[in-house]
C-alpha cells in the first residue's frame, strides 16, 4: 500500500520472528519484560509508544515551521471539540 505512494513500510515489532517482517522495508525492535506489577502486553506498547514518540519528536524537530503549523491547526479544529 505505501510502495505505489512512494513510501515505504515501517513496522515495530517485540517479536524478531514476526512474519510481518517480510513486507517492511525498517524494523524496529523494542524490548519490554513482563513484571509481577505489568503484563507483558502493557509493558510492550509503552516500550513501543516510546520509540514513536521519539521519532515523532525527531521529525517535528527537522521541520519545525511545518510542524508548529500542523500542530496548530489540529488544536484549533479540536477545540471545538471540547467540552
Amino acid at each position: 500500500m505505501a510502495e505505489p505512494a512512494g513510501r515505504s513500510n515501517r513496522w515495530r515489532s517485540t517479536w524478531v520472528t514476526s512474519p510481518i517482517q517480510a513486507y517492511a522495508d525498517i524494523v524496529l525492535y523494542t524490548a519490554a519484560a513482563a513484571t509481577m506489577f505489568h503484563t507483558e502486553a502493557m509493558t510492550s506498547r509503552i516500550a513501543e509508544l516510546s520509540v514513536v514518540d521519539a521519532l515523532y519528536v525527531c521529525v517535528a524537530l527537522a521541520t519545525l515551521d511545518r510542524s508548529l503549523a500542523n500542530i496548530t491547526r489540529t488544536a484549533d479544529a479540536l477545540s471545538v471539540k471540547r467540552f
